[in-house]
């Protein structure tokens, strides 16, 4: 019996329901990196400190991927299949630049930014990916609208998931056209809509999709030759609890954003900053006291503040400020202890460059653990999601005979297993390690291939940039620019000797000959030639200083 819309709505907002917690957690988390005002008061000041936001942006900057590698997993593979690898490297390699180009005008930015942005805010990743035959499609979907379904034993795969969102009606009827679907009996208006997708695992090989938009049933239920849901969503940087400790609290910590654990005391510090705000406005306000005859009021707020103000008072009548009580010295101790937990929990002020003054090599490491520390398990995240996705799409490209250039997969065995690589860089770090090993041991260098890799990743090869640093070398050489003049005079003196002009000819070839005395001649044996012109050729001043005359 064929599935209904309904039945569709129902069994996805079951799969959500399951999340509601995790959705209340991303909500907060993302509060914070935005900066929410939420102690704002009428006439009152208020501080939020920039903390949760630098700390975001800084934690997705050094995550993302600037020279990303993909790399066949060779250890079990014999010498002849490690060598028939490569093409399939550098097709991975390729698919994800290629992703990266399409996706460069995206309003959120290329993919890999929105994918390490989205599990930096969220704790969470959730890509589609599958290819096709002009290539990959990679996109990276909002998690907070992913609902996942796992397998209940140790295996942990991905029964059903659930894709809530909203579209406008025009983008809706142009994705219904795009894809085939089964159109409405009228064409979706200018209002939003609501859009539910619902993968499951019909068998080991199959897959199903079903797709609502609204209450229409736009795709009724659609086998696929896969043996996964074709979205790879997952969790980061969360406690290991599944439901036993907490129930199902779980959910909602199993995936956690970076500034999670500074979010309580990231909001104490912010009242506190509130606090000394209000206070310090207070004591630089001082209290009136007026000492008048009856019930009029001599000081008045606009007349206090005004420059030049005058009051007029009766004999025994005065006027009084009191004194307010100094600001406790333990206010500024406290906000230090509270930056310092902020620190701890997220990056050191040292890794934003905010130095006082010169610090050890010693805390320098010390700050790049910690940065590295709070990192780590987001850059796992990373290079588990996309070596899942290259081994995926690679295992279902040689599956369904797709062309993969310039390699023989069928001679590779069908479990290839591909790794993406990269390196978390925090600035500085590699100059202070240097430092340290050149100290201990000061005939410690690095080849020159290394340096350029490691200080400019940029460079894909290094060795092809050392021949082209040579070879520039080379040509801003007097010895390369003599032997292109000696060159240019033959083949000037060959043209004009072609075209009949036997005079110009000759007055070429003695300069050609001249050239070549010049550049050649003089050059003593086992030395490089160079320009060595004869002493007559030189300037007055020079022969004499040769000759051994002169001042």
């Amino acid at each position: 019996m064929a599935r209904r819309a309904a039945d569709i709505l129902s069994e996805a907002q079951q799969i959500a329901s399951l999340w509601a917690g995790r959705h209340q957690m991303m909500a907060k988390w993302y509060d914070l990196i935005r900066l929410r005002n939420d102690l704002a008061q009428p006439n009152m000041e208020s501080v939020i400190a920039a903390d949760p936001r630098t700390g975001f942006n800084m934690a997705r900057w050094l995550l993302t991927p600037k020279t990303p590698v993909f790399n066949v997993d060779v250890s079990a593979l014999t010498e002849a299949q490690a060598r028939e690898v490569g093409p399939i490297e550098r097709y991975c390699d390729q698919r994800l630049a290629d992703v990266q180009k399409r996706t460069r005008t995206h309003p959120h930015g290329q993919f890999l930014s929105r994918l390490v942005a989205q599990m930096v805010a969220t704790g969470w990743y959730s890509v589609i990916s599958f290819p096709l035959d002009e290539g990959w499609v990679m996109g990276a979907w909002n998690p907070a609208g992913v609902f996942p379904d796992y397998a209940g034993d140790d295996s942990g795969s991905l029964l059903r998931l659930a894709r809530i969102y909203t579209c406008s009606g025009y983008e809706a009827n142009r994705k219904i056209e795009r894809e085939g679907w089964l159109k409405p009996s009228r064409p979706f208006g200018r209002t939003n809509h609501r859009v539910t997708v619902l993968w499951k695992v019909a068998s080991d090989s199959t897959v199903s999709l079903e797709v609502v938009i609204g209450n229409h049933l736009a795709l009724p239920e659609t086998l696929y030759d896969l043996d996964r849901i074709p979205v790879f969503v997952g969790p980061v940087a969360g406690l290991p609890d599944d439901g036993t400790l907490m129930g199902e609290l779980w959910r909602s910590e199993i995936g956690q954003s970076v500034v999670a654990p500074i979010m309580d005391v990231q909001k104490n510090f912010d009242k506190m900053l509130t606090y000394v705000q209000q206070l310090v406005r207070d004591t630089a306000n001082p209290r009136i006291v007026e000492h008048v005859r009856g019930q009029r009021r001599v000081v008045t707020e606009a007349t206090w503040y005004s420059r030049g103000a005058f009051y007029s008072l009766e004999p025994d009548e005065s006027i009084e400020v009191l004194a307010p009580p100094l600001l406790p010295p333990e206010l500024r101790t406290h906000l230090f202890d509270l930056r310092g937990q902020t620190q701890r929990g997220l990056f050191s002020d040292i890794t934003f460059g905010n130095l006082q003054q010169r610090i050890s090599a010693l805390l320098m490491s010390q700050v790049t653990a910690a940065a590295q520390q709070v990192l780590s398990p987001f850059a796992d995240g990373i290079k588990a999601l996309l070596s899942d996705i290259a081994t995926t799409n690679i295992h279902w490209m040689r599956a369904w005979r797709l062309p993969i250039p310039g390699a023989t997969p069928l001679s590779l065995p069908d479990d290839l297993d591909i790794e993406f690589k990269y390196d978390i860089e925090i600035p500085g770090d590699f100059i202070q390690r240097a430092s340290i090993a050149k100290i201990l041991n000061p005939d410690f260098k690095l080849s020159e291939a290394t340096l350029m890799d490691i200080m400019f990743p940029e460079v894909q090869n290094a060795m092809l940039e050392k021949g082209r640093i040579r070879s520039e070398d080379a040509q801003r050489s007097p010895v390369f620019r003599q032997v292109v003049l000696l060159q240019n005079l033959r083949l000037a003196a060959a043209e004009a000797r072609d075209s009949g002009d036997a005079v110009f000819a000759q007055l070429l070839d003695r300069a050609a000959a001249q050239a070549e005395a010049m550049t050649f001649e003089g050059a003593e044996p086992g030395t490089s030639p160079g320009f060595n012109p004869p002493p007559s050729a030189m300037p007055t001043e020079v022969q004499e200083l040769m000759t051994g005359g002169g001042p």
